[in-house]
């Protein structure tokens, strides 16, 4: 292979990688979205039922919620 071949086959590489990774946090990011008002209300409910076990849960699914911001 020569230098020029090498060169394109890492870019290829590269940008393949980088497409993968976008889509990936892009369909993170919608999930999360769609996820926090319905994590949300039932942290809530945890909270009022003292649910020890679903505060634990869903106040986890809420904190690394990467939308939290909207909610409040």
């Amino acid at each position: 292979m020569n230098n020029g071949e090498i060169i394109a086959l890492t870019f290829l590489i590269s940008a393949m990688f980088g497409v993968i990774f976008h889509l990936y946090f892009k369909q993170r990011s919608h999930r999360h979205k769609s996820s926090l008002p319905l994590n949300w209300r039932k942290f809530e409910k945890s909270i009022i039922l003292n649910d020890i076990k679903g505060i634990n849960h869903y106040g986890d699914l809420v904190l690394w919620n990467e939308h939290l911001d909207a909610c409040i």
